[in-house]
């Protein structure tokens, strides 16, 4: 979920995934793994994301549990 919502992040900034790996210093693959939730990133790592991405860590991970979905609440 967290990669979701640094995809999200990354897309309404009309950043590439490569272009996002230049600002980080973070390779293109290790990016795209943590976008597909195939590994989490360290809070060291979340940090310079979200720095890149102009917003706070906690807000990466703030809402986990909404993004993505469309439930309704009843």
């Amino acid at each position: 979920m967290i990669g979701l919502k640094i995809k999200q992040l990354r897309e309404q900034q009309n950043f590439s995934l490569r272009r996002l790996a230049q600002i980080t210093g973070l390779s293109h693959g290790f990016l795209c793994d943590i976008e597909h939730g195939r590994c989490n990133p360290s809070i060291k790592t979340l940090t310079i994301i979200a720095n890149a991405l102009r917003v706070k860590p906690e807000f990466i991970l703030s809402n986990l549990d909404t993004v993505g979905t469309n439930k309704k609440i009843l």
